[in-house]
This record gives C-alpha cells, structure tokens and sequence, in this order.
C-alpha cells in the first residue's frame, strides 16, 4: 500500500522517476543547483526519458532544499528517496546512466540514509 502511494505521488508511471534538485538551501550556491536542472532535462531529452511511456519515464523538479545543508548540489530520486551528494556533471551522467537507465543506484555518490548536517 505505501509502495503504491509513493508511486503514485513520486512518479507519473508505475516505472518513473522524479528527481528532485536543491537550488536554495546552504547545500551549493544555488547557480550549481540551476544549471544542474539544466543539464538534466538535456540528459531526459536526449535519453528519451521524457515520454511517459517510456519504462524509465523520468522528471525532474528544483526544490527550496532537502534539508542536507552540506555537500552539495544535492539530488533525490524518488521512488526510492535516494540522496546524491556533490553531484557535479560527470556525477550526473553517471547517475542518469546508471540509476535511472539500468536501475543501479550510484553507491559511491550517495549519502547514507541517516546522513545529514544536523
């Protein structure tokens, strides 16, 4: 039941996923965080992740901040509420081709589940 909610509010399709990336938090200066998003949409566009009928339909969305407030730009994946940290270019295409293409989250790019600066 919650796997199905989580679905359903993380995703547009049972097989998507929602990325969601800090631009205004302490994490990064928030212009990493902008052209992070930039570069994102490109990678969806150009993986075709952007047609809901694709098996790894994917959005992503800026956010205020993920409450992380340090090592950043930060990104979350949902369904699974995966945090990446430092995410930088070269972390990101390899979070794309990884994660969201062959369903392999990045361990070495990602925090732990308890992590944070608090």
């Amino acid at each position: 039941m919650i796997d199905d909610l989580n679905t359903s509010i993380f995703s547009r399709s049972p097989h998507g996923h929602r990325v969601l990336i800090c631009v205004k938090g302490n994490c990064a200066h928030p212009d990493l965080g902008q052209a992070l998003h930039q570069k994102m949409l490109k990678l969806i566009r150009r993986h075709g992740l952007d047609d809901p009928h694709h098996p790894h339909y994917t959005t992503c969305n800026i956010v205020q901040c993920l409450g992380v407030c340090a090592g950043g730009p930060i990104m979350m994946i949902h369904p699974e509420a995966i945090r990446y940290h430092q995410v930088d270019e070269a972390a990101l295409e390899r979070i794309v081709r990884e994660h969201l293409l062959q369903g392999q989250p990045v361990e070495d790019l990602m925090l732990s589940p308890l992590s944070s600066s608090t």
